[in-house]
C-alpha cells in the first residue's frame, strides 16, 4: 500500500465523523465554475457540491443565496446564509414596542420623496397648499444664504450654489 494512501483515507473518516452533527452554518457560496457552498459545521469549515453529503443530511441545490438541503426522512430545508441549520424565526416585536431602531431612539423615519411628490400633487387637484416635503412647517420655504462682496475676505471668493453662497479659498499665485 502507498504511503500517501494511508493518510488521506483517515483524512475521510475524521471528516465524516465531523459531519455527523446538525450545527450547519452557511458561510459563503461559489458561483464561479461548478456551484459550490462553503459551510461551517462543527466549528469545521467543508466545501460542498450538489450531491455531498452533512452528516444526516444532502446538498439538494446550490443557489446564490442559499442551499437546500434533504435526508433519508424526505424533509428538505433551507439553509440561508449566516443562518444556523436549527435556528428558529425571529419572533415579532410586541405591539407596544417598536420595531425599528430609529424608533427606538426617538428618530422618525426619512420621508418618501415619492410619497411627498404624490401628496403634493393631490393637494394641488384639490387646489390645497400641502405641507412642503423637507418637514419644515407651512408657509416657510427654503431661503439659500446669500454672501455679499463687503463680506467675502482677502483671498477668497464665493461661488453660488441652489443651496447658498459658500466661501472657497483662492489658490496661491504661481511662484516665479
Amino acid at each position: 500500500m502507498k504511503k500517501w494512501l494511508v493518510p488521506m483515507v483517515a483524512s475521510c473518516f475524521s471528516v465524516q465523523i465531523a459531519l455527523a452533527a446538525d450545527d450547519i452554518f452557511l458561510e459563503g457560496i461559489v458561483m464561479l465554475g461548478e456551484k459550490s457552498a462553503i459551510v461551517l459545521n462543527n466549528g469545521k469549515q467543508v466545501t460542498v457540491k450538489t450531491g455531498d453529503t452533512l452528516g444526516d443530511w444532502t446538498v439538494d441545490a446550490i443557489e446564490a443565496r442559499q442551499i437546500f438541503l434533504k435526508n433519508t426522512k424526505g424533509e428538505r430545508k433551507e439553509l440561508k446564509l449566516k443562518t444556523n441549520l436549527n435556528a428558529t424565526a425571529p419572533a415579532a416585536p410586541p405591539a407596544d414596542k417598536p420595531a425599528d431602531g430609529m424608533a427606538q431612539q426617538g428618530m422618525t423615519a426619512p420621508t418618501n420623496p415619492f410619497a411627498a411628490a404624490a401628496a403634493a400633487n393631490a393637494a394641488a387637484a384639490k387646489k390645497e397648499t400641502p405641507a412642503p416635503p423637507t418637514g419644515q412647517p407651512a408657509g416657510q420655504t427654503f431661503q439659500p444664504k446669500v454672501i455679499e462682496d463687503k463680506d467675502i475676505p482677502a483671498g477668497h471668493r464665493r461661488v453660488r450654489t441652489p443651496f447658498g453662497d459658500v466661501l472657497v479659498k483662492d489658490p496661491p499665485p504661481p511662484a516665479q
